[in-house]
């Protein structure tokens, strides 16, 4: 709907990994759908994604049981 932003697959070549990139991306992310208007902004990722899993909690997403 239109309250919600739906974030879609966040990658990041692999030369640059463990920079800190996604967590810059993710956030500006987030920060372009607060100013578009919406409430929330929700995602979806498998869990064995650990490390993606990290970014998103240390930015604040919850961890949603099945």
């Amino acid at each position: 709907g239109e309250e919600y932003g739906y974030l879609h697959m966040v990658a990041v070549d692999s030369d640059y990994r463990g920079k800190g990139l996604s967590y810059l991306v993710v956030n500006e992310a987030i920060k372009f759908m607060k100013n578009e208007g919406r409430k929330k902004v929700i995602l979806k990722t498998d869990d064995f994604r650990k490390a993606a899993i990290k970014v998103y909690t240390n930015l604040g997403f919850k961890i949603k049981d099945k």
